[in-house]
């Protein structure tokens, strides 16, 4: 059997990394249930923004709630990836007129899911950790 290793990234590097993706997970806790969902972002400085309908789940998310926020790309073949995990307190959840101004307050132009999103979440980063994965063994075995 392989060795295989981790290498732990650096803050930079999972800023980074985080922003090379459109979507990742958005965790959260809902009265006594832990709510995942996925998510487009984008990152902006040291924050994440994220366009959320009015009656989605994560329009329940209120001003001061703890989330924690996750990206990954992950190669089966290779058993190679990494792993990026944000934790973050939501600053602000403000509503727009149309998607222009939600654009405009940072939010990201695109997003997966179909409907009006005029809603704009912003979460302050408060830490970030993530690493990188090999299992240095064939695909084979």
């Amino acid at each position: 059997m392989g060795t295989g290793h981790f290498i732990t990234l650096s803050e930079e590097e999972c800023l980074e990394l985080l922003s090379t993706r459109s979507a990742g997970r958005l965790a959260w806790t809902l009265d006594d249930d832990i709510e995942l969902m996925p998510v487009t972002h984008q990152v902006v400085g040291h924050s994440l923004v994220m366009r959320i309908a009015p009656n989605a789940p994560m329009a329940h998310i209120e001003v001061g709630q703890r989330i924690a926020f996750e990206v990954d790309e992950l190669d089966e073949a290779t058993r190679t990836g990494w792993d990026v995990v944000a934790h973050g307190t939501v600053q602000s959840m403000n509503s727009y007129s149309d998607d222009a101004a939600a654009v405009a307050a940072g939010a990201p132009k695109l997003t997966w899911a179909p409907g009006v999103r005029r809603n704009v979440m912003t979460i302050s980063i408060t830490s970030l950790s993530g690493r990188a994965v090999s299992s240095d063994e064939p695909d084979d075995q």
